[in-house]
């Protein structure tokens, strides 16, 4: 079953990339906060056509004073 949900993913990042071969895709980039529910540039993206969100998870970033560790274990 495993197997089966991986192929099954793999097959829809290798649409995802198929599509956006021919057409425009917007990048929104998750900084500090991966909310999506009022992410202003995620709902215009959105608008314009497919969205390929990117976070890069940064350790020295998510260690400062204004972080958590439940948010680091959310995220990692």
């Amino acid at each position: 079953m495993a197997r089966r949900l991986g192929r099954t993913r793999l097959d829809e990042a290798a649409a995802f990339w198929r599509r956006s071969l021919r057409e425009k895709v917007q990048l929104v980039w998750f900084k500090r906060d991966l909310r999506a529910s009022d992410h202003r540039a995620l709902a215009g993206a959105a608008a314009q056509g497919p969205v390929l969100p990117l976070f890069i998870a940064e350790p020295e970033l998510w260690q400062g004073p204004d972080h958590s560790a439940r948010q680091w274990s959310f995220v990692g």
